[in-house]
């Protein structure tokens, strides 16, 4: 990669943070669903980085969300496990000419896309919850929040991942 990609990811590191701890981490709709928009900068990493690269930046963005949300190294597991995860389920999705690029709609194709976003948000958000709950206790209110939280996680990124998408045609 070269330096105007990687200030590139930096930038949209920054970008994807300041609008999860500033703004959607005080979203709470109906009590239920918070959204996790910062997830979908681990998603779109180039495919070419390494697992461990990966994990490390998975780590500290989710560390960075912990600390500014209060949520005690939750987030920081989650994102490791997604990334950890990630190169795995590209394998599954990816089309056999999108090897090396990053994930998105033009790369993937939207309905892959989609399939693979809407699995690696469904890890990070059940792993969230289920930590952030601490018990099994009410397994079916945590259930359900993790998966009111990815729906409303899923229409910020194929929103957004529709506007890259018609914005790069």
């Amino acid at each position: 990669m070269n330096s105007k990609i990687i200030l590139n990811y930096g930038w949209q590191f920054l970008a994807y943070l300041l609008v999860q701890v500033m703004v959607l981490n005080y979203i709470d709709f109906m009590g239920v669903a918070t959204p996790y928009l910062f997830v979908l900068f681990l998603i779109t990493l180039p495919t070419e980085i390494s697992t461990v690269s990966l994990m490390l930046i998975a780590f500290v963005m989710g560390l960075i969300v912990d600390v500014c949300s209060d949520t005690v190294g939750v987030n920081a597991f989650a994102c490791v496990l997604m990334s950890y995860l990630k190169p795995r389920l590209c394998k599954l999705f990816a089309p056999a000419d999108a090897e090396g690029e990053a994930p998105s709609f033009r790369s993937f194709g939207k309905g892959r896309f989609f399939q693979f976003a809407l699995l690696m948000v469904l890890v990070h958000h059940f792993c969230f919850y289920l930590l952030e709950n601490g018990t099994l206790i009410d397994l079916g209110g945590t259930l359900f929040k993790a998966f009111e939280s990815s729906v409303f996680t899923m229409v910020l990124i194929c929103c957004i991942e529709y506007f890259k998408y018609r914005h790069n045609r």
